[in-house]
């Protein structure tokens, strides 16, 4: 009787060294080309998480300013990768700076240009008084973001006009 030298006793099968070697060497191959993929998504996301905090933080100032009637100010350091808003706080106290080269972000500032300055004014109205551009980079995926005057007063008065219905 021919004996099957794949069976084992008890009658399971098991695979040769030749099959494994072949399993692991196209895992091998999916997972080279995949990585460098999802190095570059998590990259892509990360610098969008910037790009909406920093455009939320620039909301902020402008609605400060306008609340406040003073001018802020959003100064980019390049150098350290972070930027501030001067005049204003966190919830702690301390000055409001976001440091771009952390957690979750990871980013490095590579450039940010609004009129030839590092920092964007926005005026009491809180209208941006420079237009200007924000170059974030992780490694060779690199994001620019372009900065507009916006204008605050119409969205103030839309405010004003709705609160003024609710108190009738």
């Amino acid at each position: 009787m021919p004996v099957n030298r794949r069976t084992r006793v008890g009658g399971e099968r098991g695979f040769t060294l030749v099959e494994l070697t072949i399993v692991l060497v196209v895992i091998g191959v999916v997972f080279a080309i995949a990585t460098p993929r999802f190095s570059d998504a998590a990259s892509h996301r990360r610098a969008d998480l910037a790009m909406d905090r920093i455009e939320r933080d620039i909301r902020l100032a402008e609605q400060d300013a306008w609340h406040t009637g003073t001018t802020r100010e959003l100064v980019f350091d390049v150098a350290n990768n972070r930027y501030e808003i001067v005049g204003m706080t966190d919830a702690a106290g301390n000055p409001y700076i976001v440091d771009l080269s952390k957690a979750p972000y990871y980013l490095s500032v590579t450039s940010a240009d609004f009129g030839g300055e590092s920092k964007a004014v926005l005026d009491g109205r809180g209208e941006t008084g420079a237009q200007g551009t924000i170059v974030l980079a992780d490694g060779a995926v690199s994001v620019t973001a372009s900065v507009e005057s916006s204008d605050t007063d119409t969205l103030s008065m839309d405010l004003s006009a709705t609160v003024k219905d609710l108190l009738r």
